[in-house]
Parts: structure tokens; sequence; C-alpha cells
């Protein structure tokens, strides 16, 4: 038996779970890159509004066909660019986990993540027209990043505090976002926060075409607020990775000067 994921995020994940309950093979097809659910062994699902992965399996094919990718909305597929921009911040919460022997830390990883990261933004404007080299770009770093996650068996890798802070904005709101754009808010916001090279994320993302403001997901100020200031107890409760959230204390005062920065950046 075969099960096809055809789609984005959501239909990849729930093909990975019925061939793992079928004992099935699975092959996906992406028509859209608005995150990496298509590469990743990982399944992921909501339940009661918190994200979490029930298991792995191995994905037998990936079919990735570049005019259909084109077809969708070209915004969306750049913002697939989110689940590769996201180790900016991932990879600084690993080192705060390591630093306080939370967690084990691999230099080769971290330097492949770190060239990774150097390709996106070496093909930034590619990926920002949506050509085939843009495409390519953001499928082959899924795939380098997918790759790290087996050797870890974690996804640490591009997994941390951007991550949370999108987890708990679903759970307090109960809505469905498209990943990659709450996840652009997220990166740019715990950029600012781990002070770790903001000008330089916030640059990227224009010239990918990104944008970062919590309106662009319809967050206002008392929600992004409410998810920043309830931030460490989401994810000590979640149990999610150690990371900078962990560390401070992020009251209103900070949380709505926050939102103003953010706000203010495109």
């Amino acid at each position: 038996d075969v099960v096809a994921g055809i789609g984005g995020g959501s239909s990849h994940d729930l093909a990975k779970y019925i061939a793992l309950k079928k004992g099935a093979r699975l092959v996906q097809v992406p028509t859209i890159l608005s995150s990496d659910a298509s590469v990743t062994s990982a399944i992921g699902i909501r339940e009661g509004w918190r994200a979490r992965y029930i298991g792995h399996i191995e994905i037998d094919r990936i079919l990735v066909d570049f005019s259909l990718i084109k077809q969708a909305p070209k915004e969306l597929v750049r913002y697939g660019a989110s689940d590769i921009l996201s180790s900016h911040t991932a990879k600084y919460d690993l080192k705060i986990a390591s630093s306080r022997h939370k967690e084990r830390f691999d230099q080769s990883y971290y330097e492949k993540a770190r060239d990774m990261l150097a390709k996106l933004a070496e093909n930034r404007f590619e990926v920002r027209d949506v050509t085939d080299e843009g495409i390519k770009t953001i499928v082959e770093l899924y795939l380098g990043y997918a790759e790290i996650a087996e050797k870890l068996r974690s996804d640490r890798a591009q997994e941390g505090s951007e991550h949370f802070f999108a987890y708990n904005v679903e759970y307090l709101t109960r809505r469905q976002y498209v990943h990659g754009k709450l996840l652009a808010v997220g990166i740019l916001a715990m950029s600012y926060i781990q002070e770790n090279e903001f000008d330089k994320i916030l640059q990227l993302m224009r010239d990918m075409g990104l944008e970062a403001r919590p309106s662009i997901v319809d967050l206002g100020k008392e929600d992004f607020s409410k998810a920043m200031m309830t931030l460490r107890a989401f994810t000590e409760r979640g149990g999610y990775y150690y990371s900078v959230i962990n560390e401070i204390e992020l009251d209103r005062s900070i949380s709505e000067e926050l939102y103003k920065i953010l706000s203010s950046t495109f």
C-alpha cells in the first residue's frame, strides 16, 4: 500500500500519520512550500491546540514539481523559507541550553546549520522571485535540516523559542495560521530578545520579501503581549527545549515595546 500526501503542511502530517498506522509506503507531493512537513520524518499534530510529535516515519519518495509549486501564491512559497531561517534563533537557544548542561552540543552540526543559513542568504533574491533556483534552494535546505534531525534524533537545529512562540499564539488564540508567516514573527521577535543579529535578520527578511509585523497574521497588541508574557510558563509546562525564554521574564512593558518595534520594521 502507498499513502500520498498532496498539498501543504497539514496534508503531509496527515499522510505520515496514516502511513504509520497502515504500515504503508509514503510519498509526499508538495504543492506549496509553506513549511518543511513534506520532507521531515516527524509526525506533528495539534492536540488541544498544543503542538506535539507522535512518532516518525521514513518517506519513500518526495516528488517536487517546480511548475506546480509556481502555481501557488508566491507570498506563501517565500514564507516556506521561515522553516530554514528559524535555525538562526534555534541555534542560539541550543548554545544556551548546552552552556547550562541541558543538552549536548555538536559543533559539526552547528556549523552545518550555519552554512545552510549562509546558502539561504546567498540565494535570497531567487527565493523572493520564486525562481526554479529559489524553489530548489528551499527544498535542498529542508532536506539538509531533515538530515541533521535524523542524525541527532532531534529537530533542535531549527526549532527553538521562535517555534514555541508560534505554538503559544495558536494555543491562546485557538486560530490556525499560515505557519511560515507566524514563524517569521517569532524569528524576528526572538532575534531581538536574544540580541542575536536582529538587524541582519531583518534585512534578510526584507530581501526575501518576507514581513514579520504581527499584523500580517492579524495579531493585535493584546494577543501578542499575552503570548510573550505566558511563553515561559507555556514552554516549561509543555516540556519544550530549553531556550532563551527559560532565562528571562517578559513582562507587559517589554512585550508591548517589542510589539511596537516589530510593527514599525516593515
